[in-house]
């Protein structure tokens, strides 16, 4: 009996290492490093340092998410569900952890792109002042109405796709663009959704578009972007090479359910065909890099 309880509190602590750990670095981080392998797919480049960008681009969001996190602890403690992901809302995780883990991770940024030059540097210290410009005062990106999704959408999940363009040095063609506008509007999706989701909350403890313009005002912003993003990807549906192309419908069904929902819509329903999409997605452009890197 020993034995077996001993096993169960290991088994225990195991798991709850790990949804602290996923809390404190999320899960960004996947679809960070997604985006910069499908910049090299769509762009037909594997070379041995792309691999090395793809786990500094997994870095950099687990970072920018946890510096996030810091400066949010104040504004998350007023929802339940927010403060569940937030290790420093909860007193896991305090200042001098914070400080020690942020130096370890830009140092291996650092580090990581020293032999890129001054564009991996200067890469390095950019991202290091948006992440703490997007959430930190006096700037707090995040509760400037309108900037809020700006530079959401031209940062969250534009950068990566972006980063590894210039720090590979791969020409900004026609493809690329329309990319980056498809990332750009689905990163604009996401934020909408996000202050749509947070709205009761929010109006009490922060300022952003959403609170500032009303639930209504996003909601149909969030429909007309989607239209707008359908769009372009079905433009991208005959311009992607063929490899990335039954990428395209999976990643449509989550916005043709934006481009559709109600205004009382099924929140978990909502989430969970954005997860199953993103895992195919994800699946699917790990296999292809595990393929040509492998062969």
């Amino acid at each position: 009996m020993v034995g077996k309880g001993s096993t169960v509190y290991r088994l225990s602590g195991i798991k709850s290492f790990f949804v602290e750990t996923n809390a404190l670095i999320r899960t960004e981080w996947i679809a960070a490093t997604t985006l910069s392998l499908i910049a090299m797919i769509a762009n037909r480049t594997f070379p041995k340092k792309g691999i090395l960008i793809a786990i500094v681009m997994a870095v950099g969001y687990a970072f920018a998410f946890m510096v996030n996190d810091y400066y949010d602890k104040a504004y998350d403690l007023h929802d339940i569900q927010k403060s569940k992901r937030n290790l420093f809302a909860r007193g896991k995780m305090n200042q001098k952890n914070f400080l020690m883990l942020s130096i370890g991770m830009v140092l291996f940024l650092t580090m990581a792109l020293l032999p890129f030059g001054i564009p991996g540097l200067i890469f390095v210290a950019f991202s290091c002042f948006f992440a703490w410009a997007y959430s930190a005062k006096p700037f707090r990106f995040k509760s400037r109405p309108v900037i809020d999704l700006i530079t959401h959408s031209l940062l969250i999940s534009t950068y990566p796709y972006l980063g590894t363009l210039i720090l590979l040095k791969i020409a900004m063609n026609r493809l690329n663009v329309m990319v980056l506008c498809a990332t750009a509007l689905f990163s604009f999706g996401n934020q909408l959704e996000n202050q749509l989701r947070d709205f009761e909350t929010d109006k009490k403890t922060d300022t952003n578009f959403t609170t500032t313009f009303g639930f209504d005002t996003s909601l149909k912003l969030l429909k007309t972007c989607s239209i707008v993003l359908l769009l372009l990807l079905l433009i991208l549906l005959f311009t992607l090479p063929a490899i990335m192309v039954p990428i395209i419908p999976f990643l449509s069904i989550t916005v043709i359910e934006r481009a559709l929902r109600p205004r009382d819509w099924n929140q978990q329903y909502s989430k969970k065909i954005k997860q199953a999409t993103a895992l195919f997605a994800i699946a699917y452009v790990f296999s292809i890099t595990s393929i040509r890197f492998l062969t």
